[in-house]
């Protein structure tokens, strides 16, 4: 299995859970903050989230390798 830090994973399960609530592309003002910008780098650079603009605004979403670990961690579709 992939390793994360801790922070990193935290955010990747906060990023998981709140999908859900945004049809699978998220706005990234939800859940980060200036200190959890490194670890959305590191979720990024491990291919797991990739992140776009909608609207001026930063969303993420999960690469398929991000699906992949979401499945197998949490047990969850997470599209």
């Amino acid at each position: 299995m992939m390793k994360l830090t801790q922070s990193s994973r935290q955010l990747f399960e906060q990023i998981v859970k709140d999908l859900t609530n945004w049809s699978g592309a998220s706005p990234c003002f939800n859940y980060i903050t200036a200190q959890g910008r490194g670890n959305l780098t590191d979720l990024k650079r491990k291919g797991l989230v990739t992140t776009f603009k909608v609207e001026g605004e930063e969303c993420i979403k999960l690469t398929q390798a991000g699906k992949e670990l979401a499945e197998k961690i949490y047990g969850c579709d997470a599209t």
